[in-house]
């Protein structure tokens, strides 16, 4: 079939506008538009077809984003008390957790602080060992610090105060001589607390340390 012309394409298209009757007349008529060769060359399917990956065209466009503008607008939402009241009972039950969860908090904190003391003994007795020299623990309730110290020089130190854990002891310091015994005629008893909980470290004065 041979290509369309811009009359042809023009002729047939306005063909396609008018009635169904006026087609048959120009038909019989021998009109514009009838066959070429024998052969009907303005039907619809012959006419070229816009792509359908390509944009549509402007005003439809439009209508697009209208009816989804106006689908937008018909949402449900919630209003401002449904809103407050949903965050009233966040609220509440937060703080129910935290209520419940305080225990579990006091204990977490005072048996992490019982480890690191017991730790800081431990440090304290293999520099003594390794270094040769008199090893200290100093423990300070009023700040709640334990403190690892080899004559002026500071090894160690854990700060209980900042994580709330009071801090009380029977004796100020412990020593450790060169050869890892502990130094003095009586034992000491450390007692690490917060809240419910309270964990007791006792140290013997040859420098066995108990947690319990």
């Amino acid at each position: 079939m041979r290509p369309f012309s811009v009359t042809e394409f023009q002729a047939c298209g306005a063909r396609l506008r008018e009635p169904q009757g006026n087609h048959a007349a120009r038909s019989a008529g021998g009109g514009q538009g009838a066959g070429v060769g024998g052969q009907a060359w303005c039907a619809p399917a012959l006419l070229p077809t816009r792509d359908p990956y390509l944009p549509p065209p402007a005003g439809q466009a439009h209508l697009s984003t209208l009816t989804s503008h106006r689908s937008s607008l018909m949402r449900p939402g919630s209003t401002s008390l449904e809103q407050l009241l949903v965050l009233s009972l966040l609220g509440l039950l937060a703080s129910l957790s935290l209520l419940g969860g305080a225990p579990l908090l006091e204990a977490a904190a005072v048996e992490t602080a019982s480890r690191e003391s017991t730790a800081l003994f431990a440090l304290a007795r293999d520099h003594a060992l390794s270094a040769g020299e008199r090893t200290a623990v100093h423990v300070d309730g009023t700040r709640g610090r334990v403190v690892v110290h080899a004559g002026p020089d500071t090894l160690a130190m854990a700060d209980f105060a900042q994580r709330g854990v009071h801090v009380t002891a029977t004796r100020d310091s412990m020593a450790y001589a060169p050869d890892g015994l502990g130094v003095g005629a009586a034992n000491l008893r450390l007692v690490l607390s917060r809240g419910a909980r309270a964990d007791t470290i006792n140290v013997s004065r040859l420098g066995r340390v108990e947690w319990r």
